[in-house]
């Protein structure tokens, strides 16, 4: 039991870590910021009939799937500390019985 005790823990820790990297709250207001910047910049180019070129596009494509994943996987760290915290009321639970 304890071996797989501390198998679930280091594979909690890997996934926590690995989420983590892209869920962080001001990488995404600057990525935000940087969307925002990037659909003013195509509006005003098509408002001047300028064409747009396709990477201003592809940019703004990125960085809304890079926010969308951001966001998705900060519900995920929620889910797990909600997870976790009634994981630790059990355990402690458990305790006082004794």
């Amino acid at each position: 039991m304890r071996r797989e005790a501390e198998d679930l823990t280091a594979k909690l820790r890997n996934l926590v870590n690995s989420i983590s990297k892209t869920a962080g709250l001001p990488r995404l207001k600057t990525k935000r910021e940087q969307l925002k910047a990037i659909i003013e910049t195509i509006e005003q180019l098509r408002y001047k009939n300028v064409p747009v070129p396709d990477s201003f596009y592809g940019l703004r494509n990125s960085l809304a799937d890079e926010i969308e994943q951001a966001v998705s996987n900060q519900v995920i760290l929620y889910f797990l500390k909600k997870e976790l915290s009634q994981i630790l009321a059990t355990i402690e639970n458990g305790d006082k019985s004794k």
